[in-house]
């Protein structure tokens, strides 16, 4: 299962990652392309392995009633035939890590 072992911001749109999956350290750079707070951003990735652990995509929340949020993931295509395991994993990842913040604690998550 992936592990995201950390995160840095080079400059404004501009991010360092670094993931552990299988034993291996990969890493890549993102830009972010669209912000919009709470809502929804898109990212493409400029260097590292897009094509195997790393992908360009957007996210959007939606609020629902009751303190719940709809959570969308759109991706491009080019995922090698494990694809659609990763995305899962990765999914169940954000969803485990985002039932354990704090309520209203997004606020200090990193901004482009």
């Amino acid at each position: 299962m992936p592990a995201v072992k950390k995160v840095q911001k080079l400059d404004g749109d501009h991010f360092s990652l670094v993931v552990s999956l299988n034993g291996k350290r990969h890493e890549a750079v993102l830009e972010i392309m669209l912000q919009v707070p709470e809502r929804r951003f898109a990212w493409r990735v400029l260097a590292g392995k897009p094509s195997e652990h790393f992908v360009s995509g957007v996210v959007s929340f939606t609020p629902r009633p009751v303190q719940r949020t709809r959570v969308t993931l759109k991706i491009s295509p080019g995922f090698d035939g494990a694809g659609s395991r990763r995305v899962d994993s990765y999914l169940r990842n954000f969803k485990a890590f985002m039932e354990h913040l704090p309520s209203g604690k997004l606020e200090n998550l990193p901004h482009a």
